[in-house]
């Protein structure tokens, strides 16, 4: 893939940005059109600092390419991954979209933050069978839920099919 650069918008003349996810001064600014240093988040995503008049503003990666070479975000979209590597900020993997489609990418490739991977859960998954377990043995929903450490209303939502493990 031929890699082709474009001016960042807001920062025409200061910098630059390719197709391939790569960020550099701009050659216009009398710099040798360095590439910059980009940093990855513990969420997956890559983010990159840029300044103008002395003030530092920090961007996601993937929206500072989708802005050049897509054009601004429409109201109400999101930068989306097609492969759901937040990592992989190649122009051809990136795209504007709703966050429900955003949403349902994320199921899809299974990095979407549900069950287990919530890290709000209060019961795991794991934990339904031995809930129904130790209550058709007889133990009372406060006891279970004591067990888990939830309120006993969580244990009977649970037990009424009224939320799963990715509602808890």
């Amino acid at each position: 893939m031929i890699e082709e650069w474009r001016a960042i918008p807001g920062y025409e003349g200061l910098y630059e940005i390719s197709n391939l996810g790569r960020v550099r001064g701009s050659v216009r600014r009398g710099t040798s059109g360095s590439v910059l240093s980009l940093a990855q988040e513990k969420n997956g995503y890559t983010k990159v600092s840029l300044y103008k008049n002395c003030k530092r503003k920090i961007f996601w990666l993937h929206a500072l390419i989708l802005e050049a070479f897509i054009g601004p975000r429409p109201l109400g979209m999101q930068g989306c991954h097609n492969d759901g590597d937040r990592s992989n900020n190649v122009l051809g993997n990136l795209r504007w979209d709703t966050p429900s489609a955003n949403y349902d990418d994320a199921r899809k490739h299974g990095t979407a933050a549900i069950g287990d991977r919530n890290p709000s859960t209060k019961i795991k998954v794991s934990d339904r069978l031995e809930i129904r377990r130790l209550r058709a043995e007889g133990m009372v929903q406060r006891e279970i839920a004591s067990r888990f450490g939830v309120c006993q209303q969580t244990i009977s939502e649970l037990l009424k099919g009224r939320v799963d493990a990715t509602g808890i």
